[in-house]
């Protein structure tokens, strides 16, 4: 008689004999299971263990009674170890990385979510009846892993005005996420160069946010890619020149900010990027004389990091005011002979000139009788600044009134 498997239909003991015959055989069971119990009956047994099957045929009227036995066993079912998952990776959802069996139990972490390093634990339910292929019953532990999902950066920085540094702003986007999540990052961006222009920037420490580096993971943690520096405005101040002639020459002032690596062109018409250079003078637009001038000016950066600045195209042109000086004027008069007339003569005195100038003037004297006398009322009018000083000067009032005027007596010379 042949052994079986736990669990296997039990095997039917075939007996034979040419003294006996078949028709009056039973049969006996006896043994031990694999958990150590005695078994004995006439019922095939079910649990595995060692076994002898006493078959007794029947005395027959020939024949004595027979008594055979035989061994035999009931195996251990073989159960196959857990299969271990293979390259997982983190998708958001639960995944199985050691299976589940009917003949075992798992503990430890046989499910998971995140990535990570797991461990479970296979124990067989019933080590009597079952054992591993191996032929061991003790439990078995699995390591398995959930890998993190790789995520490849790309950096966006933002466009600069000029501040002389290398400081820029920008922000990271990840390419790769799972389960609709969207993971973040940080960065430190610097460009290359602080000078205005298309310049490359340096992106480094690219770290992802803490509450995704459980199952994200980058694929590099630094970048290169370009940004605009553009140009900062000039802070240009004009200053215009207003004040009274002083034979001395004058100009606006014009001032900016920064102060290094400009320069200021000056002229009498408008100055643009096309003739700032050739039209215009670095050397100051002055005024002398009384009047005003307009005073173009082009700002001119050096560093390449500013705009260039045009007072025309800025409406702030300058303008150079100069007036003129009022003198004073006062007359002196001069006495004369009676001659029966009004008509007076003098001179005319001017305070106020400037510059150790001496402007002149002329004017019209009348006494304001013809008679004999002094202290006499003369009218001073028509004053006049001599052609060479009407450009820088000016009156404050052009007529007189005199009370020192002095008409003498005529003295007659008789005729004999």
């Amino acid at each position: 008689m042949q052994g079986w498997t736990y669990g296997q239909t039990a095997k039917i003991p075939v007996p034979t004999s040419s003294t006996n015959g078949i028709n009056n055989v039973t049969y006996v069971y006896a043994g031990t299971t694999n958990a150590g119990a005695s078994y004995s009956s006439n019922i095939a047994p079910t649990e595995a263990g060692n076994y002898t099957v006493t078959a007794t045929f029947a005395q027959t009227t020939n024949y004595n009674e027979v008594t055979v036995e035989y061994d035999f066993v009931i195996s251990k079912v073989k159960v196959t170890e857990p299969t271990i998952a293979k390259d997982l990776k983190y998708t958001g959802k639960a995944q199985t990385g050691i299976t589940a069996g009917s003949s075992y139990s798992l503990s430890g972490t046989a499910t998971a979510t995140n990535a990570g390093n797991y461990t479970a634990t296979a124990t067989l339910g019933n080590t009597a009846n079952y054992e591993w292929a191996d032929g061991t019953t003790s439990a078995k532990s699995y390591n398995w892993s959930i890998g993190k999902v790789k995520l490849t950066p790309t950096a966006i920085v933002e466009n600069k005005v000029y501040d002389g540094t290398t400081n820029a702003t920008g922000s990271i986007q990840l390419a790769g996420a799972v389960n609709n999540e969207k993971p973040t990052a940080i960065a430190t961006y610097k460009f290359a160069s602080a000078k205005a222009g298309e310049q490359k920037v340096n992106v480094t420490d690219i770290t992802l946010g803490n509450s995704w580096t459980t199952n994200y993971e980058l694929t590099t943690n630094k970048l290169e890619t370009t940004a605009t520096i553009e140009k900062q405005q000039l802070v240009v101040t004009k200053t215009n020149y207003t004040g009274i002639y002083d034979g001395k020459s004058h100009g606006i002032t014009v001032t900016t900010e920064p102060s290094e690596n400009v320069e200021v062109y000056y002229a009498t018409t408008a100055l643009t990027e096309s003739n700032y250079n050739t039209t215009g003078s670095t050397t100051p637009v002055t005024r002398k004389n009384a009047g005003t001038t307009t005073v173009y000016y082009y700002v001119k950066d050096l560093s390449g990091n500013y705009e260039d600045y045009s007072s025309s195209e800025n409406t702030n042109n300058g303008t150079i005011t100069i007036n003129k000086v009022i003198l004073t004027p006062s007359a002196t008069v001069n006495s004369k002979e009676y001659d029966g007339t009004t008509n007076a003569t003098g001179s005319i005195q001017l305070t106020g000139a400037v510059n150790n100038e001496a402007p002149t003037a002329t004017a019209t004297f009348k006494f304001d009788s013809k008679q004999v006398g002094t202290a006499k009322g003369v009218t001073v009018t028509n004053i006049t600044l001599g052609s060479t000083w009407t450009t820088n000067y000016t009156l404050s009032n052009t007529e007189l009134a005199l009370e020192n005027g002095v008409i003498t007596a005529k003295t007659v010379t008789p005729v004999a």
